[in-house]
């Protein structure tokens, strides 16, 4: 009996020392003082448990409520549930407190006006979203706004070439198997542009939501390696969120092209970019020039010249009698110019089959004797230039 006892005492005693009772062993420590420090650590044990189990079993309560009540938003702990939020019924007592928590006249206000806001800026092609920020910031600039009682809502025009208006990582979504990029020219800046707003006129809705496009516009003043890094970093966050890699799709207008052709060749100031070394799958080009010259008349002197780590190219030009500016030629590092992939929209037919220079007989062009400033605004081109989109988004 008496050593059941003593061993009993002192599993207790060591109990207390692991727990930061700290025994001098110096100084022997009374057997009765040991019996009472190690029964008050298991009270507490005890309570805790106990304590843990009631904020359970009220957050339990509280979340079976909520599921089956429509008006309930979440379940809190905080007695008023936060701004917009009140407390419908709530769980309280020994252990946690919980709330069920819905929406107050300020959060119905606030929800309304962002609804009229989503259903307005989707029928308006030109609205990007519903934003929270006056003003829509950097990039944007306000269309609509739905003020007063409640969160304040502000339909969103982009405004800003396309480094500005770059949405970041987050704009990554698991479904995401295509990342599309498109730069218009600087005319776009002022005016607007077939390819500023492709995404919006043609890859919009649940239909195309494995592909995220965007689309604005470039000039002399777009940083090349921040748009290479841009790319990269975006097309990384897609392989994370997705399990996979996303197929890169580049389509530039004049200036816009020159700054996706340096951001893919790795040339000029994004010689240290990101993109330089990934594969594109498809690169489009349509009057592509870097100045306001007749480019394609002087051939391989002012090309675009392109690496192997663009998988199919496309150049789309024109060279129409009085216009001051022509697009350069695309031609791949260490070979020759390539006929095939070079179309004339204003005499040439394109071979959607062989995706390259139709070889039939006679040609036409498909597109009505445009200029620099109209190319990107031909039908039948945007129709050409979706159709290969598409076909690499299946």
């Amino acid at each position: 009996m008496f050593s059941t006892i003593f061993r009993l005492s002192m599993g207790l005693m060591i109990v207390f020392t692991l727990v930061g009772g700290g025994f001098d062993f110096g100084s022997p420590t009374p057997g009765g003082l040991a019996w009472t420090s190690g029964v008050g650590l298991m009270n507490q044990a005890w309570a805790g448990k106990k304590r843990d189990q009631a904020s359970a079993k009220h957050k339990k309560a509280c979340n079976d409520w909520c599921k089956s009540n429509p008006a309930c938003e979440k379940c809190s702990r905080k007695p008023g549930c936060g701004i917009g939020l009140k407390n419908l019924k709530s769980w309280t007592g020994f252990g946690d407190n919980y709330y069920a928590c819905g929406k107050n006249k300020y959060g119905e206000a606030s929800d309304k006006h962002h609804d009229a806001c989503k259903k307005w800026c989707a029928g308006n092609p030109k609205c990007s979203y519903c934003s929270k920020h006056v003003g829509c910031g950097v990039g944007y600039k306000n269309m609509k706004s739905w003020t007063g009682r409640g969160k304040n809502y502000y339909a969103c025009k982009k405004f800003g070439s396309i480094n500005k208006i770059w949405p970041g990582k987050g704009a990554a979504k698991k479904e995401h198997r295509v990342l599309l990029v498109m730069a218009g020219g600087s005319g776009a800046s002022t005016s607007d542009d077939g390819i500023e707003w492709f995404c919006e006129d043609n890859l919009r809705g649940s239909k195309y939501r494995n592909i995220l496009c965007i689309s604005s516009w470039g000039n002399i003043s777009t940083r090349s390696k921040t748009l290479s890094d841009n790319i990269a970093e975006l097309a990384d966050a897609i392989k994370k969120k997705s399990g996979r890699a996303p197929k890169i799709i580049l389509v530039g207008k004049s200036m816009g092209a020159c700054k996706l052709h340096h951001a893919a060749a790795g040339t000029k100031t994004a010689k240290t970019g990101k993109l330089k070394n990934r594969q594109i799958d498809l690169f489009v080009g349509i009057d592509m020039s870097c100045g306001v010259d007749r480019h394609f008349e002087e051939g391989k002197k002012d090309a675009l010249i392109f690496n192997n780590n663009v998988k199919k190219l496309l150049v789309f030009y024109q060279e129409k009698r009085g216009e001051k500016q022509t697009g350069s030629q695309g031609i791949f590092k260490g070979k020759k110019f390539n006929r095939d992939i070079h179309i004339n929209v204003n005499k040439h037919d394109f071979d959607a089959r062989r995706e390259a220079r139709s070889t039939t007989h006679p040609q036409k062009g498909f597109c009505r004797n445009v200029g620099h400033l109209q190319i990107d605004d031909c039908p039948e081109l945007k129709k050409i230039v979706k159709k290969l989109i598409l076909k690499r988004a299946k």
